[in-house]
């Protein structure tokens, strides 16, 4: 425990590899140490003195001092907000997770006594399982007793804790001290199958069972809530320094770590003061003795139909205080106030005192389980009704309180609409309706270099886009230009630039004195327009990037919000009715941490996992294919005409006097033609000019065995001082893929550069494609006669697969399947053996899967026999192909069951289930085994 706590007490203060450094701080060899690694090797004490003239190695008090210096020396230098470090909660939680797990043992290290296993009973009780046969022997042979912890209180426990201290201080009874794995006495813990292993030396308490006929030492023993409490106390108490180090916050470890700088051992009792939770208190926190109850005005009645129904959680609480009457009237008839756990031990004694005490409390459990959380009740929906809400299902999810009220707040300077897409926007465009670029406005204050088109603005007034909704005049007053006259408010905007020459019309003198010069102008509050920044956010927000800077574009005619579907990812939405919000920042500085920290661009990778959040999807990626085949060649229009479209050259101010910088073409003669790579290579040049070119090589999506023998390398793309020579783009280049042409963008050059060449692909791909057009046929689903006829003799030759592979599994692999239908021997071993895999749903499962592995096996042979060299049209003239293979929609499955076979069919990864009869279906014979009759489906979509 030594080890665990220190590591502990150094990741409060965030020192990561201090902590981890403590491992190789091992005690010094000798030969009475032990593996300190293997718990069930840990004898009764380590050495604590060295006999005279024996070098035996260090001790145990030795080494646990020089695990405080360590302590010590790293606390002195350590940061004062390393704390604060996500990681360390990360490594915290697997040291507290090894340190549960070492504290599983089946004997207690203090007394070598066996240790109980404790049973959990939904959310209602817990049980102490009885010992075996084995463990009750060895306790007798030891002569332990478990004690009865039922009448102990916080005073008794805290004199019985001073005591044992003091008298291993004086040296009568030695702490058996496991440095690096088990404490003296370790929590209650849950295992996988929900059960618990009490670990305490004081614990396993016998809790006066009702008497059964028969052996009575093999019945659980229930135990009360004041049993677990006593034993947590205990605990508690024993591990006064490990005990605050889990479950305290880190402001109260100040003191502990305090007492350690001023040289208390580890492992010394440490006096904590009195705002701080002493062990005792922090064990009572897992235990309720006082219900708080909410204000009437939070559990108000409900009205429907002229009719007043109660509120649910009145009536849950009610049940909690009739309860506690019940229980107080058994307990004692005369009291008038609660009940302590002393007088509910007492009233305990009897047996029938003891069974109606119980079962009250048990109740008592049960109500305020309904109160905090009403689905730990298993009972109260057996009915089928819908389970009325406790106050976890008030809070949480959707519905609850923190999102639905407390989070869902209104906001000035915002907007929220339907959202739409539109490839034509840039990567970082918002397109805004104008009915929010009139409403949303910005501060903008009035110099002599904007003051021309501020006036402008004020002219045009509120109703005119662009234009403003009122000037603020230097004393704050707002000056409405809504109400205001063509007439007036150019007067006004002729003003703006003039010095406020009066106090304000409160005064009650009103323009008798003059306004001192203050040094600050006038405001024009000038509606949204086009590049200003705003914040787009879709809920819930998820992370980070689910907000993000965008600029604002606005859209004459449109009525809903629309950016660029490279965006979905990040902000997890689609545009089936999804809606999302718009805040406007009102100060240069916010607008500047939108551009420069929060921007769309910034988002491209995920902060997760550094993995790309934004690409391309679906028509983009078959244009990108098509366009960058070895065979696409563009004439001198068509080439100029893409790179113009998807520059757009007045917007990229690298370029030298906005000149587009072009490639010479790919064939000169007769007629000069440029090819699709050229397109993609003049793009890389003209947006990444001034800068010195890629070189990169990767690999694209579509492998070489759709491209055949003439294009084989194709499927790898290289990239030499920016010119794209080899490899088609595909998904794994432009989509949300890692080491693609974009992502090297944005990691050598910057993240602007990666959103410009985002949206310039995006319109390149997509123009193409409507050029030349782009659907599904028929045409794209048929496979040539020589596929057919290999599909036809795959699927005739899997008939007696099954048969073979079932009589394989029960034993009958000698025979096939003809020799099952003519020898009638074998009809008969062969059900009886399949009656008895039936009645046994192990076997019958297992039975499933070797069938299931047997079809898989010719269903993988069949779509790799002909796909995709038996199509009636191969790649890249095959369009479902390129769709599918490209990653632009589908995948090579949906290809394969519309081309060739449905395939195995699984129900919950099992065939499809037998009746009692032995039969799948009314239609097949009993234990029939065939593909067909287990679910195996040999049509395909394509002809039904």
């Amino acid at each position: 425990a030594a080890r665990f706590t220190a590591k502990l007490r150094l990741l409060e203060y965030g020192l990561i590899q201090e902590a981890s450094d403590l491992d190789n701080l091992l005690p010094q060899s000798s030969k009475f140490s032990l593996d300190i690694e293997d718990e069930d090797n840990m004898d009764e004490d380590l050495p604590t003195n060295r006999p005279a003239g024996k070098n035996l190695g260090e001790s145990t008090d030795d080494y646990l001092e020089r695990i405080r210096k360590y302590v010590v020396d790293s606390l002195t230098n350590a940061p004062r907000a390393s704390y604060k470090v996500t990681t360390v909660n990360q490594v915290r939680r697997l040291l507290i997770k090894d340190l549960i797990k070492r504290s599983r043992v089946a004997t207690c290290q203090n007394c070598k006594g066996p240790v109980p296993n404790l049973r959990r009973d939904g959310y209602l009780k817990v049980f102490r399982k009885a010992l075996s046969n084995r463990q009750r022997a060895a306790q007798q042979a030891k002569g332990l007793e478990y004690r009865d912890v039922m009448e102990l209180d916080a005073a008794t426990i805290e004199k019985e804790i001073k005591s044992k201290r003091m008298a291993n201080a004086s040296g009568s009874s030695q702490d058996s001290m496991d440095v690096d794995g088990d404490s003296d006495s370790s929590s209650d813990e849950e295992d996988s199958d929900g059960e618990s292993t009490a670990e305490d030396p004081y614990d396993a308490v016998d809790a006066h069972p009702k008497k059964t006929a028969g052996d009575t030492k093999n019945v659980s023993t229930f135990m009360t809530p004041i049993h677990l409490r006593n034993h947590l106390r205990l605990l508690f108490s024993n591990e006064a320094e490990l005990v605050p180090l889990l479950f305290q916050q880190r402001d109260s470890q100040a003191v502990t770590v305090m007492e350690v700088l001023s040289g208390a051992k580890v492992g010394a009792t440490l006096t904590l003061p009195s705002h701080l939770r002493t062990p005792i208190e922090l064990a009572d926190m897992f235990f309720i003795e006082a219900l708080p109850v909410s204000p009437t005005k939070f559990r108000p009645a409900s009205i429907m139909n002229d009719d007043v129904m109660e509120n649910p959680h009145n009536v849950y609480l009610g049940t909690v205080l009739k309860t506690c009457v019940y229980m107080r009237d058994l307990v004692d008839p005369n009291a008038s106030e609660g009940l302590d756990s002393q007088k509910i031990a007492q009233a305990t004694k009897g047996p029938v005192g003891f069974e109606r005490v119980i079962n009250t409390w048990i109740q008592l459990q049960r109500a305020v389980n309904n109160v905090m959380d009403s689905t730990k009740n298993p009972t109260i929906s057996a009915n089928g009704k819908q389970v009325d809400p406790g106050i976890r299902q008030i809070l949480e999810k959707k519905e609850g309180l923190f999102r639905q009220n407390m989070m869902g707040k209104r906001v000035n300077y915002a907007a929220r609409s339907v959202i739409s897409p539109d490839p034509n926007l840039e990567s970082d465009e918002v397109g805004v309706p104008p009915v929010f670029a009139r409403k949303l406005t910005f501060p903008e204050p009035v110099t002599p270099h904007n003051v021309k088109e501020l006036r402008q603005l004020v002219i045009n007034g509120p109703q005119v886009w662009p234009g403003a909704t009122s000037v603020q005049n230097e004393d704050g007053s707002l000056v409405y230009l809504e109400m205001l006259t063509h007439e007036s408010r150019v007067a006004l905007a002729n003003q703006l630039l003039t010095p406020q020459d009066s106090m304000s019309r409160m005064k009650p003198l009103g323009n008798v004195f003059t306004a001192q010069p203050t040094g600050v102008g006038k405001k024009v509050y000038r509606h949204l327009r086009n590049g200003d920044m705003v914040v787009m956010n879709r809920q819930p927000t998820l992370h980070r990037a689910s907000m993000a800077g965008m600029r604002a574009h606005v859209l004459p005619g449109e009525r809903t919000l629309r950016f660029h579907y490279m965006n979905c990812n990040q902000f997890n939405s689609d545009f089936d009715g999804d809606e999302m919000n718009m805040h406007f920042p009102q100060s240069e500085a916010a607008r500047a941490e939108l551009r420069d920290i929060m921007g769309a661009d910034m988002t491209y990778l995920n902060p997760t996992d550094g993995k790309p959040l934004r690409g391309l999807i679906q028509d983009s990626v078959d244009g990108g294919v098509i366009l960058t085949k070895r065979d696409t060649l563009l004439t001198r229009a068509e080439y100029q005409e893409l790179v113009y479209w998807a520059l757009r050259p007045e917007t990229q101010p690298q370029l030298p006097d906005g000149k587009v910088q072009l490639l010479p073409p790919a064939i000169f003669k007769p007629t000069p033609m440029w090819t699709g790579k050229q397109v993609v290579s003049t793009l890389m040049l003209n947006l990444t000019w001034g800068y010195a070119q890629l070189n990169m090589i990767s690999k694209n999506k579509v492998g070489k065995k759709y491209w055949g023998p003439s294009a084989q390398e194709e499927e790898r793309v290289l990239v030499l001082d920016g010119e794209l020579l080899v490899g088609i783009l595909d998904k794994s280049q432009f989509g949300a893929a890692s080491y693609g042409l974009v992502h090297s963008v944005y990691e050598l050059y910057s993240a602007s550069h990666a959103g410009r060449l985002l949206s310039s692909i995006s319109r390149l791909f997509l123009r193409y494609l409507q050029e030349i057009g782009f659907s599904c046929r028929m045409e794209d689903l048929l496979l040539d006669k020589k596929g057919d006829a290999i599909r036809k003799e795959i699927i005739d030759g899997q008939k007696p697969e099954g048969i073979k592979a079932a009589l394989g599994f029960v034993g009958l692999k000698d025979y096939d399947d003809q020799k099952l239908e003519s020898d009638a021997n074998v009809q008969a071993e062969f059900k009886n053996r399949m009656e008895e895999v039936l009645r046994h749903e192990n076997k019958l499962a297992q039975l499933d899967g070797t069938i299931q592995g047997t079809m898989n096996q010719i269903t993988s042979k069949l779509y790799e026999t002909c796909l995709p060299s038996h199509l009636h049209l191969p790649f890249p003239h095959n369009n479902m192909v390129v769709m599918t293979v490209s990653g632009a929609k589908g995948s090579n499955v949906n290809l394969s069951q519309i081309t060739c076979c449905l395939g195995q069919q699984s129900l919950e990864g099992r065939r499809v289930p037998l009746m009692l009869s032995g039969k799948s279906l009314p239609s097949f014979a009993p234990y029939d085994c065939a593909g067909r009759a287990g679910g195996f489906i040999s049509n395909r979509f394509l002809t039904g």
